[in-house]
């Protein structure tokens, strides 16, 4: 798991007997997904051994047979969405005129980020509308990813703050009480990789610029910021790749502002 859900599900475990959470209530039994079905954890050290990190699965632990999704302060709701994924909308909107609309907005929006250096993380309010995002955000929050339902999904989501030493720390929401409560927090946050850059990020530049169908509107020919120097000191850039056809490329991440 790539963030706290871990040290979640063990507050969890080894608390269940004080805990009585919103919807839920005390909790009898704790299970976590791993590939095609359920684990029951009946002992703290079977948490770790069947940890997965799939960020596919919506939901990351089941209480009582509910579906949870555990989300930290300040995480990403949604991860690594393409230009190509925007087609999904459609089925929320339901009207082609409108979701090209959109989707052009999100275009634009993106130009003046990559050619005005504009800050990458916008209000989903600047380009969509609410009665469309809501719904969206839940299917991708709860549901699935674009054109396919998770076998997992989650029916309620359990905020966290990043340590957790209390009970205060957790707040467990259906989707309607998280939104109500975070939607002035959300953003569509814009992220850079480089074609030609020596991390293994190249490669999901290549996917976007040149075999993504409908991505390539995401590449860039021309160099904005940069990668960040690596750790072992190497080159950030390819030799192999001359400096011209280096490109910048973007995908979209959705997420909540740390309050």
């Amino acid at each position: 798991m790539p963030g706290n859900e871990n040290e979640v599900i063990k507050f969890l475990f080894n608390n269940k007997e004080n805990l009585d959470l919103s919807h839920i209530g005390k909790i009898d039994k704790i299970e976590i997904p791993k590939k095609d079905k359920l684990i029951e954890i009946n002992y703290v050290e079977e948490i770790e051994k069947n940890s997965s990190s799939d960020s596919s699965k919506k939901a990351d632990v089941f209480l009582n047979s509910q579906g949870i999704s555990i989300k930290e302060n300040g995480s990403k709701l949604y991860n690594k969405l393409y230009r190509r994924d925007l087609n999904f909308i459609n089925k929320f909107i339901n009207d082609e005129k409108t979701t090209k609309i959109v989707i052009k907005k999100i275009d634009n929006k993106l130009k003046q980020i990559h050619t005005k250096s504009l800050k990458r993380d916008v209000m989903w309010s600047d380009l969509i509308e609410k009665k469309y995002f809501k719904p969206i955000l839940k299917y991708l929050m709860m549901d699935g990813k674009p054109f396919k339902k998770n076998k997992f999904p989650a029916d309620y989501i359990l905020e966290s703050s990043k340590n957790i030493t209390t009970a205060s720390d957790l707040s467990l929401y259906s989707f309607e009480e998280y939104f109500k409560k975070n939607y002035n927090y959300i953003t569509f946050a814009f992220r850079r990789v480089w074609y030609g850059m020596t991390s293994g990020e190249h490669k999901r530049a290549i996917n976007i610029c040149f075999h993504h169908e409908d991505s390539s509107n995401w590449c860039f020919k021309s160099i904005v910021s940069a990668p960040r120097k690596r750790k072992d000191g190497k080159s950030i850039w390819r030799d192999e790749i001359k400096e011209k056809d280096r490109r910048t490329a973007y995908y979209l991440d959705i997420s909540q502002k740390k309050k």
